[in-house]
């Protein structure tokens, strides 16, 4: 019994954040600045999922989610300011280590 009510609520999760992730990605797509809170829970979800840092810290500096399905949405100069983040981040990270 218990075994079935947390996978009740383990689906509810993953249906949830399947719901925001397809909200997200419509703000993103367009390339409009994501509000703060927002933006908040979706570093928190990409972390959380273990997404490459150098492509988390691209998000919180461009504003932009660059996947397969968001791609064609931008500009060559939108992917560009995107790909000196990743880049930066690679950077800084050899710099620490």
């Amino acid at each position: 019994m218990a075994e079935a009510v947390y996978d009740n609520d383990r689906q509810r999760a993953v249906d949830a954040a399947k719901a925001e992730q397809g909200a997200r990605m419509q703000l993103t797509r367009v390339g409009q600045p994501l509000p703060s809170q927002i933006e908040a829970m979706v570093v928190r979800d990409m972390e959380d999922l273990g997404i490459d840092p150098a492509l988390v810290y691209a998000f919180q500096h461009t504003g932009m989610l660059v996947t397969d399905a968001t791609i064609d949405g931008y500009s060559d100069a939108q992917l560009a300011s995107w790909q000196e983040a990743v880049d930066r981040y690679r950077r800084l990270e050899d710099e620490v280590a």
